[in-house]
């Protein structure tokens, strides 16, 4: 009989998640918010970017999906 030795993290039903996506100029400059993304909506330089029905959403996914891909296959020589 193997011993399972992976446990899951609780559940927490309190915990607020907001699915934000947020470049900013950086530690050099002011630091000002250069882009959010969100699934309602996305912004630049704090300008709200008119969009159609669902595409905020799009965008929001297709950012994640490449964030996820480009730290699966980063090069770390």
């Amino acid at each position: 009989m193997s011993k399972n030795i992976y446990t899951a993290l609780p559940f927490n039903e309190h915990l607020e998640v907001n699915p934000v996506i947020a470049f900013n100029t950086g530690p050099s400059s002011d630091g000002s918010e250069m882009l959010k993304i969100t699934p309602a909506g996305f912004w630049v330089r704090g300008v709200e970017v008119p969009q159609g029905p669902d595409e905020a959403r799009l965008v929001y996914e297709a950012f994640q999906q490449w964030m996820l891909w480009a730290s699966l296959t980063r090069d770390y020589k």
